[in-house]
């Protein structure tokens, strides 16, 4: 079993999610001391910034051959672990500018992978500490920031692995700290985040799946990780449109993607609701088997700024909706992208199943390397953060490939087995979101599809529903090892929404699934 030890860190919880997002609940228990991990079978063990008694209770417990630790180390362990401690740059850094108009920002602070970390786990892309692509709102590249504020989203310790780094923090070369490591001592191996939640919030998360899914280093027990591609397929897609201010309007977006077969959705801000021409095109696309989201009723920031105002936003979406279409809706699409947990569970109590949403300008809690079950919500109910936002006034102006941004979105996606999940909205009256014509936006959604067509050999395009259903089975799913082979079973009780079957993955490879019944 893989252990989760509570070190009293607020992390905690959201790491814990995360783990069970990947592993299954079936591979995770909860740890409140040291005292109990060995009568739960743990062999792999999480810590997060843990004191020096646990982490010597660690070094030297019998039976844990890998060790996971986000955060801060004790410096009394500088020599067993083979780190210095260094001290942090003066003033302030770590940021990134506003992004201007057709371009985007980077902060100077790289996190840069070694040539280590390539031969361990392949080729892993650098990053910037912190990255817009629009203002200071959200970063098409899907990630979190890396935060320099002393909060559990920041760097938690100067501190340099000069031989074991898998990536530094550097700003034009000159090394700040380490950002993660992986150390052999022993029969032990441990692999470390510079970062309280560790890479929950990026595609680096695929380096703590490999690390356990493999027998790399640290003993022989493995654990199957569950990733967010459909078994079959070598990448998976979904994309919508968040209807802010018109309906209708989507029509000839729409159209287009029927023409490539491609399915569509609509997230129905239901303001738009008291003009009945809006009505046809949600019946059609209903009829068509596409998917219609609640945008909520009155597009309200932070769903109104409290549980009972979330709770009539989403009580009265999903009323005005279901007189339109003759169906309940059962995810929602956050207004700005807030996603307070409030809010959260005013949609879980209001009946949703689920929520998309996530920037990185706000709620970094929701924005989650991977879809699923969410810290403090039921079991029920899942979120997926989709930030990338295919808007004219994001298209590159350079002399290079004006869309290059999106296209290496898809292939971090595709890379670490996420689905890609992009937005634009329809045009109204008053905004057109950077975009010249209908004409000019359907030709770079369709140079887009045609990339993502060109550079895969089984993608898995789905509508909104299709994939949050398609999450939500994972979420319910339980994974064990039979005569080496993982074998899928779902929670009892629990009825599959989809047709899809998650990809399992072990010692690097895709496994054949087998359900058991």
């Amino acid at each position: 079993m893989i252990g989760i030890l509570n070190t009293g860190s607020s992390a905690y919880k959201y790491v814990l999610s995360a783990f069970k997002r990947s592993f299954t609940d079936s591979q995770i228990v909860e740890l409140s001391d040291l005292c109990t991990f060995k009568s739960e079978n743990v062999d792999a063990l999480v810590l997060v910034s843990p004191s020096e008694e646990e982490l010597n209770a660690t070094l030297n417990s019998d039976g844990v051959y890998k060790v996971i630790i986000f955060g801060c180390i004790p410096p009394s362990h500088a020599e067993a672990l083979k780190f210095r401690v260094s001290s942090w740059p003066e003033g302030e850094w770590g940021k990134a500018p506003s992004a201007e108009t057709y371009s985007f920002s980077e902060s100077a602070e790289l996190i840069e992978y070694t040539e280590f970390a390539n031969v361990c786990f392949g080729s892993i892309k650098n990053r910037p500490m912190e990255r817009f692509d629009f203002m200071d709102e959200w970063n098409n590249l899907g990630y979190g920031a890396v935060k320099t504020e002393g909060d559990i989203w920041s760097l938690s310790t100067p501190i340099i692995f000069d031989e074991n780094a898998l990536s530094n923090v550097t700003n034009d070369g000159d090394l700040i700290c380490s950002f993660s490591s992986l150390i052999d001592i022993d029969e032990k191996s441990f692999l470390w985040f510079n970062r309280e939640v560790g890479p929950v919030d990026s595609y680096e998360w695929q380096i703590v799946e490999a690390y356990l899914s493999s027998n790399l280093m640290g003993g022989n027990t493995v654990y199957p990780v569950l990733v967010e591609v459909p078994n079959g397929f070598d990448c998976a897609i979904t994309m919508r449109l968040d209807c802010d201010e018109d309906i209708e309007s989507s029509r000839y977006l729409w159209n287009a993607y029927k023409i490539e077969n491609i399915p569509f959705s609509l997230a129905i801000h239901t303001m738009n609701l008291t003009d009945e021409r809006h009505f046809p095109i949600m019946r059609e696309l209903e009829e068509a088997g596409d998917a219609i989201l609640s945008h909520t009723a009155t597009h309200a920031p932070n769903w109104g700024g409290s549980y009972e105002s979330a709770l009539y936003e989403a009580n009265t979406s999903a009323n005005l909706i279901e007189k339109v279409i003759n169906k309940r809706v059962k995810y929602a699409v956050s207004p700005f992208h807030h996603t307070p947990l409030y809010a959260l569970k005013a949609l879980s109590d209001a009946g949703y199943k689920g929520c998309i949403g996530g920037i990185i300008k706000n709620d970094p809690e929701f924005l989650t390397f991977n879809g699923g079950n969410l810290a403090e919500l039921p079991k029920s109910f899942i979120g997926h953060s989709q930030q990338v936002m295919l808007h004219g006034d994001c298209i590159l102006n350079d002399s290079g490939d004006s869309l290059r941004v999106y296209k290496e979105s898809f292939d971090i996606a595709k890379q670490s087995n996420t689905i890609f999940g992009y937005l634009d909205h329809p045009f109204s009256e008053r905004y057109q979101y950077g975009w010249l014509t209908e004409e000019q936006r359907k030709n770079v959604h369709l140079e887009l599809i045609n990339y993502i067509r060109t550079n895969s050999n089984s993608p898995c395009f789905m509508n909104e529903i299709e994939a949050m259903d398609f999450i939500q089975d994972k979420a319910n799913y339980l994974v064990k090892l039979e005569n080496g082979l993982p074998v899928l079973k779902l929670a009892e009780g629990y009825k599959r929404l989809s047709s899809y079957v998650p990809k399992v993955l072990l010692n690097g490879q895709v496994q054949e699934v087998l359900i058991s019944e």
